[in-house]
């Protein structure tokens, strides 16, 4: 099952945060099954969550191995580079990394 959390950016913009394990759906409508053994987490901007065109998380944004996540430092992400309301600060990305430490996902490599 996929696991989910929640942050808030500097300028009140929130976003879903959920890991994708083997065996977890992802993508539209949830249609695709992940099978490697390497974990993901997706953003998703939480305005609109459940909207006609939307996730119940909300807008998908982007999609990144746990890795590159874990192997950030204080540079904080911008998840693009058309909507410059969706960044997070690297204290959030720190969060998430401590938040991904705690689930014990190992397979980071």
């Amino acid at each position: 099952m996929a696991k989910l959390m929640f942050v808030e950016n500097q300028n009140g913009k929130q976003f879903a945060i959920r890991i994708i394990g083997k065996g977890d759906t992802y993508g539209r409508n949830r249609g695709l099954t992940f099978k490697e053994d390497n974990q993901l987490i997706e953003f998703y901007d939480v305005e609109g969550s459940g909207e006609e065109y939307f996730d119940e998380l909300g807008q998908y944004i982007e999609r990144y191995y746990i890795k590159t996540i874990m192997e950030m430092e204080g540079d904080g992400l911008n998840l693009s580079a058309d909507v410059a309301e969706w960044c997070i600060e690297d204290t959030n990305i720190e969060k998430i990394q401590q938040w991904i430490k705690k689930l014990g996902i190992e397979n980071v490599a």
